[in-house]
């Protein structure tokens, strides 16, 4: 994943003194407890703290936890829709720190990472074409070697994060059996674009992007889910496994901080 700097731990060093006296109490009517003579005591308590801190505050660090499924898990490719259709490939949690404005971003890297540039259409051919192409490549694929004349499908994935969340949802509404519901697929997960990937706006590659966090929805403490989630009906499935029969699948998401 690309990251910040991770947390440098410096130490300061505090100290104070804390001042414990016998008070003074007495019964009206009466001599008081404690005479004049006794009842003047101090002691003193030396303290010292450690305080920790982040002299470069700018990173993100990964809660990662293992995302691997298999035909055991209910991942086997669906040939019709119903229940098991969308399922959980996993969550991972999210910290950063970041200096003044800032956005988070998550992306894939399949045309960079895999060397596929050449595959790209010119700029001055249509946004649909263009758009098309580059989303052709993004999400997850079987491993290399592929056959240069029959490159695989690549299969597209979601993600859910509290900043485009369904209102109301603290966490990712995925049942006990990692199943989610057709109505939060389409609600609550977003897709996750290629690097790559065109806003129509504008037009032009990489103009598109997924923002996940950034200064102004998010608040303290720095921490959130991402839970990503895959939809076994789908035909490219079918078409790998004719050139690719083991059905193997991988693929890497980038979580960029930017703008500080």
């Amino acid at each position: 994943m690309k990251k910040g700097i991770r947390i440098k731990i410096n130490y300061c060093f505090v100290s104070c003194l804390m001042i414990v006296s016998n008070l003074m109490c007495s019964i009206v009517g009466s001599e008081p407890i404690f005479t004049k003579d006794k009842s003047v005591k101090k002691a003193a308590v030396k303290m010292e703290i450690t305080v920790n801190y982040n002299p470069n505050p700018v990173y993100l660090i990964l809660d990662q936890n293992l995302i691997m499924k298999t035909a055991a898990d209910g991942f086997a490719p669906k040939s019709g829709k119903g229940y098991g259709q969308y399922r959980a490939l996993g969550t991972t949690y999210l910290s950063w720190q970041a200096k003044s404005a800032y956005e988070i971003i998550m992306y894939t890297d399949n045309i960079n990472d895999l060397g596929l540039r050449s595959m790209l259409l010119p700029e001055s051919r249509s946004v649909s074409d263009k758009s098309a192409r580059v989303e052709y490549y993004s999400g997850i694929y079987p491993p290399k070697p592929w056959k240069q004349s029959n490159p695989p499908y690549f299969i597209s994935f979601k993600v859910w994060v509290p900043m485009t969340a369904d209102p109301g949802e603290t966490t990712a509404p995925v049942d006990s059996n990692g199943v989610i519901t057709e109505t939060d697929w389409n609600k609550s997960f977003y897709g996750i674009p290629e690097k790559m990937a065109i806003d129509p706006a504008r037009g032009t590659y990489g103009s598109a992007k997924k923002v996940i966090a950034s200064i102004v929805t998010n608040k303290a403490p720095f921490r959130i889910e991402m839970t990503f989630g895959l939809d076994l009906f789908n035909s490219k499935y079918a078409s790998n496994a004719v050139t690719y029969p083991n059905r193997i699948y991988v693929g890497k998401v980038y979580v960029e901080l930017i703008g500080n």
